[in-house]
């Protein structure tokens, strides 16, 4: 195990900044920082989650002139994401299975995770809206992270990285985070997914989720929270002397999402979009992959405005006999 004070951690994350781009907790979300005292946490978990970075809310593709020349986006900045929680690193590794693949490779989204150093951190004090442990990890859990850090009150335990470590300054040290580790899993609350893919093919056509959609508004903010949501829609932006394509965030929950240039839209009902949601975190995700589309983050539990609670549905579909 490797030991820094924190004073001298920051002071190095510091000197960063001008070669790498860092992209810090800011209150209820993350954003690029020009000095380390922008860093402010306000709880254990962002409102918006770290996915804004490699998948940015909006990003331009490309632009073209009056002339048709056209000039693709640069996305070869060096990066340091830093605060990540372990359900955000998870989400990532969720994220490139879309993205990062052999046949379809998204140059834009592998250009900044492969530039990009992820600094997470423990929860040493889980929230009662977490459920990370359902999936196989847990709030200790290093996963894809460049370095994790677990925070010790005046200085950090890291492990990731030796060049990494080296990078800040970390030193030997004999303590480990094992009592720290198992507080903080003994207080999160698993749901039981055993089982849930298959059970919610069986009830796809009964009427389960035209109940569970009575407490659903389709505003979206689920998925726009979400660190696995990936929709996103394609638009060109034109001006007097050129235009832009760009990329932007999207929703399943959007009766527009799925609209047809004919008029038909095979999700018109709000209980297909929310069949949808649910369906591909817990269905489909796993069928294509192998791997839950969820990470028990719970901010969809925390910011829904109407108290949908994704963990009460897949209870209620677990026992759903209609």
């Amino acid at each position: 195990m490797k030991r820094i004070e924190k004073n001298k951690f920051y002071e190095k994350l510091n000197d960063l900044i001008g070669e790498y781009r860092v992209f810090a907790p800011f209150g209820d979300r993350y954003r690029y920082i020009e000095d380390v005292s922008e860093i402010r946490f306000d709880g254990l978990l962002t409102k918006m989650s770290p996915k804004a970075h490699f998948l940015p809310q909006e990003e331009e593709l490309f632009r073209w002139d009056e002339r048709e020349n056209i000039k693709v986006k640069d996305v070869n900045d060096k990066y340091i994401v830093f605060g990540m929680r372990p359900c955000e690193v998870r989400a990532l590794s969720l994220l490139d299975l879309v993205f990062n693949t052999e046949k379809f490779p998204d140059p834009y989204y592998i250009n900044r995770r492969k530039n990009t150093i992820i600094i997470s951190i423990a929860c040493n004090e889980p929230l009662e809206t977490c459920f990370c442990t359902s999936f196989g990890y847990g709030p200790f859990t290093k996963g894809d992270a460049d370095l994790m850090l677990v925070d010790m009150g005046d200085y950090f335990l890291g492990e990731g990285d030796e060049n990494i470590l080296d990078l800040f300054g970390f030193t030997d040290s004999e303590e480990d985070y094992k009592e720290l580790k198992e507080k903080a899993e003994s207080k999160i609350k698993r749901i039981e997914i055993q089982g849930i893919p298959e059970k919610l093919e069986q009830i796809r056509e009964t009427d389960f989720f035209k109940k569970i959609t009575q407490r659903c508004i389709t505003c979206g903010t689920c998925t726009f929270l979400c660190p696995t949501c990936y929709c996103f829609d394609i638009q060109d932006r034109n001006r007097l002397n050129g235009g832009k394509r760009v990329r932007v965030w999207d929703s399943c929950m959007f009766k527009i999402y799925t609209q047809e240039t004919s008029g038909h839209n095979p999700r018109y009902e709000e209980y297909r979009r929310v069949r949808q949601r649910i369906m591909h975190k817990f269905a489909y995700y796993p069928s294509l992959y192998n791997q839950y589309g969820c990470v028990g983050c719970g901010r969809c539990v925390t910011y829904c405005p109407v108290n949908f609670d994704i963990r009460e549905v897949i209870r209620e579909a677990g026992g759903y006999n209609g």
